[in-house]
C-alpha cells in the first residue's frame, strides 16, 4: 500500500449539479417505470414521488444559498476579466 492517504471534506454548493443530474436520470427511468418492480414489494410508489420532491427541495435550497452567498457572482466576474 501507499504510506499516505488523503480525505477531503468540502462544504460548498457544487454538489447541486450532481443532484440535478441525479434527478434527471431518475425522472427518465421513473417515467418508464424502469426497475421500479424491484422496490415495490418494500415501498410504495408514493415514496418515489416524495423522494423526488425532497431532491427538488434540496436543489432549490442550494440554488438559494448560491444566489445569496455572492460567491457565484464574484467567480463569474473573475472569469470574465
Amino acid at each position: 500500500g501507499l504510506p499516505y492517504s488523503l480525505l477531503t471534506l468540502a462544504n460548498h454548493t457544487c454538489i447541486k449539479e450532481t443532484f440535478i443530474e441525479l434527478k434527471e436520470r431518475f425522472t427518465t427511468l421513473y417515467r418508464r417505470k424502469a426497475h421500479v418492480h424491484h422496490y415495490t414489494n418494500h415501498i410504495e410508489l408514493a415514496d418515489f414521488e416524495q423522494a423526488r420532491e425532497n431532491l427538488n427541495q434540496l436543489i432549490e435550497e442550494y440554488k438559494h444559498i448560491e444566489k445569496t452567498s455572492g460567491l457565484v457572482e464574484s467567480t463569474e466576474n473573475d472569469n470574465a476579466s
